[in-house]
Protein backbone atom coordinates (compact mmCIF):
# COMPACT_ATOMS: atom_id res chain seq x y z
CA UNK A 1 0.00 0.00 0.00
CA UNK A 2 1.94 2.51 -1.21
CA UNK A 3 1.81 6.35 -3.05
CA UNK A 4 5.44 5.60 -4.46
CA UNK A 5 6.37 2.02 -5.89
CA UNK A 6 9.82 3.11 -6.43
CA UNK A 7 10.21 3.84 -2.37
CA UNK A 8 8.60 0.64 -1.18
CA UNK A 9 10.67 -1.45 -3.97
CA UNK A 10 13.80 0.41 -2.11
CA UNK A 11 13.36 -0.23 1.39
CA UNK A 12 11.75 -3.98 0.29
CA UNK A 13 15.42 -4.67 -1.62
CA UNK A 14 17.14 -3.32 1.07
CA UNK A 15 15.16 -5.68 3.57
CA UNK A 16 15.98 -8.41 1.15
CA UNK A 17 20.22 -7.14 0.80
CA UNK A 18 20.94 -6.69 4.76
CA UNK A 19 19.65 -10.02 5.33
CA UNK A 20 21.90 -11.65 2.28
CA UNK A 21 18.49 -12.22 -0.09
CA UNK A 22 17.90 -11.00 -3.22
CA UNK A 23 14.91 -9.97 -5.00
CA UNK A 24 13.22 -12.11 -8.17
CA UNK A 25 11.40 -10.90 -10.94
CA UNK A 26 7.60 -10.13 -11.07
CA UNK A 27 6.19 -13.23 -11.05
CA UNK A 28 9.51 -15.63 -10.51
CA UNK A 29 7.88 -17.39 -7.19
CA UNK A 30 3.96 -17.46 -8.08
CA UNK A 31 4.06 -20.68 -9.44
CA UNK A 32 4.42 -21.80 -5.27
CA UNK A 33 1.15 -20.36 -4.64
CA UNK A 34 -2.48 -19.84 -5.56
CA UNK A 35 -4.75 -17.34 -5.30
CA UNK A 36 -7.98 -17.81 -2.54
CA UNK A 37 -10.57 -15.66 -1.25
CA UNK A 38 -9.93 -15.47 2.49
CA UNK A 39 -12.56 -14.34 5.22
CA UNK A 40 -11.76 -14.29 8.61
CA UNK A 41 -14.57 -14.07 11.88
CA UNK A 42 -13.12 -14.26 15.38
CA UNK A 43 -13.48 -17.22 17.69
CA UNK A 44 -16.54 -15.62 19.40
CA UNK A 45 -18.52 -15.41 16.34
CA UNK A 46 -19.35 -18.78 16.41
CA UNK A 47 -18.72 -22.55 17.76
CA UNK A 48 -16.51 -24.13 15.23
CA UNK A 49 -19.29 -26.31 13.83
CA UNK A 50 -21.84 -24.01 13.04
CA UNK A 51 -19.38 -21.74 11.44
CA UNK A 52 -17.96 -24.86 8.96
CA UNK A 53 -21.48 -26.10 8.15
CA UNK A 54 -22.56 -22.50 7.45
CA UNK A 55 -19.55 -21.48 5.54
CA UNK A 56 -19.84 -25.27 3.63
CA UNK A 57 -23.70 -24.60 2.75
CA UNK A 58 -22.89 -20.85 1.33
CA UNK A 59 -19.61 -21.93 -1.27
CA UNK A 60 -16.78 -22.03 1.18
CA UNK A 61 -13.80 -24.87 0.21
CA UNK A 62 -12.76 -25.17 3.46
CA UNK A 63 -12.54 -23.33 7.60
CA UNK A 64 -9.86 -23.79 9.46
CA UNK A 65 -10.80 -22.85 13.60
CA UNK A 66 -8.01 -22.18 16.39
CA UNK A 67 -7.72 -20.55 19.49
CA UNK A 68 -8.37 -17.06 17.87
CA UNK A 69 -10.22 -17.19 14.77
CA UNK A 70 -12.13 -19.17 12.60
CA UNK A 71 -10.53 -18.99 8.55
CA UNK A 72 -12.54 -19.36 5.36
CA UNK A 73 -11.04 -20.19 2.27
CA UNK A 74 -13.26 -20.20 -0.96
CA UNK A 75 -12.44 -19.70 -4.70
CA UNK A 76 -11.31 -16.20 -5.24
CA UNK A 77 -14.45 -16.00 -7.66
CA UNK A 78 -16.74 -16.93 -4.76
CA UNK A 79 -15.27 -14.79 -2.25
CA UNK A 80 -18.06 -12.09 -2.31
CA UNK A 81 -21.00 -14.06 -2.62
CA UNK A 82 -19.07 -16.37 0.62
CA UNK A 83 -18.95 -13.23 2.15
CA UNK A 84 -22.61 -12.06 1.73
CA UNK A 85 -24.52 -14.94 2.74
CA UNK A 86 -22.23 -15.41 6.21
CA UNK A 87 -22.47 -11.99 7.07
CA UNK A 88 -25.79 -12.13 6.97
CA UNK A 89 -25.26 -15.04 9.86
CA UNK A 90 -22.60 -13.80 11.84
CA UNK A 91 -22.49 -10.27 10.71
CA UNK A 92 -19.32 -8.46 9.32
CA UNK A 93 -16.07 -10.47 9.16
CA UNK A 94 -12.28 -9.49 11.04
CA UNK A 95 -11.23 -9.86 6.58
CA UNK A 96 -12.50 -10.61 3.50
CA UNK A 97 -9.85 -10.50 0.77
CA UNK A 98 -8.14 -12.19 -1.74
CA UNK A 99 -5.11 -14.08 -0.51
CA UNK A 100 -2.46 -16.39 -1.55
CA UNK A 101 -1.67 -19.85 -0.30
CA UNK A 102 1.21 -21.48 -0.77
CA UNK A 103 1.24 -24.67 -2.96
CA UNK A 104 4.16 -26.34 -1.80
CA UNK A 105 5.66 -25.88 2.05
CA UNK A 106 9.08 -26.03 2.85
CA UNK A 107 10.04 -27.11 6.04
CA UNK A 108 12.28 -25.65 8.09
CA UNK A 109 14.12 -27.81 11.09
CA UNK A 110 16.84 -25.81 11.92
CA UNK A 111 17.11 -23.04 14.70
CA UNK A 112 19.37 -20.31 13.19
CA UNK A 113 17.48 -20.32 9.28
CA UNK A 114 13.94 -20.42 11.62
CA UNK A 115 15.51 -17.06 12.92
CA UNK A 116 16.50 -16.02 10.40
CA UNK A 117 13.53 -15.98 8.47
CA UNK A 118 11.30 -14.96 11.34
CA UNK A 119 13.26 -11.77 11.71
CA UNK A 120 13.14 -11.09 7.86
CA UNK A 121 9.57 -11.67 8.14
CA UNK A 122 9.08 -9.13 10.84
CA UNK A 123 11.27 -6.75 8.86
CA UNK A 124 9.43 -6.63 5.92
CA UNK A 125 5.89 -6.52 8.13
CA UNK A 126 7.36 -3.23 9.83
CA UNK A 127 7.39 -1.34 6.84
CA UNK A 128 4.79 1.05 6.99
CA UNK A 129 3.81 0.12 2.96
CA UNK A 130 3.51 -3.90 2.99
CA UNK A 131 0.50 -5.02 3.90
CA UNK A 132 1.26 -8.55 3.76
CA UNK A 133 3.74 -10.63 3.67
CA UNK A 134 3.19 -14.45 2.08
CA UNK A 135 5.48 -16.93 2.76
CA UNK A 136 5.69 -21.01 2.16
CA UNK A 137 8.04 -21.50 5.05
CA UNK A 138 6.86 -24.94 7.55
CA UNK A 139 8.40 -24.05 10.86
CA UNK A 140 8.71 -27.99 13.44
CA UNK A 141 7.25 -27.16 16.66
CA UNK A 142 10.65 -28.34 18.10
CA UNK A 143 12.13 -25.64 16.58
CA UNK A 144 9.15 -22.95 17.85
CA UNK A 145 9.75 -24.13 21.16
CA UNK A 146 13.23 -23.16 20.93
CA UNK A 147 12.39 -19.97 19.84
CA UNK A 148 9.54 -19.27 22.34
CA UNK A 149 10.65 -21.05 25.22
CA UNK A 150 8.56 -18.79 27.56
CA UNK A 151 5.50 -20.21 25.45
Amino acid sequence: MTDNKNRTAGNVRTIFGKRGGSMGENGSVAFNFERIGFIQYPLSAADADKMFETALEAGANDVVSDDEHHDIETLPDDLSAVTDALEKVFGTPSASRLDWKPVVKTDINDLETAQKLLDFIDALEDDDDVQHVYHNAEISDEVMKKLNPEE
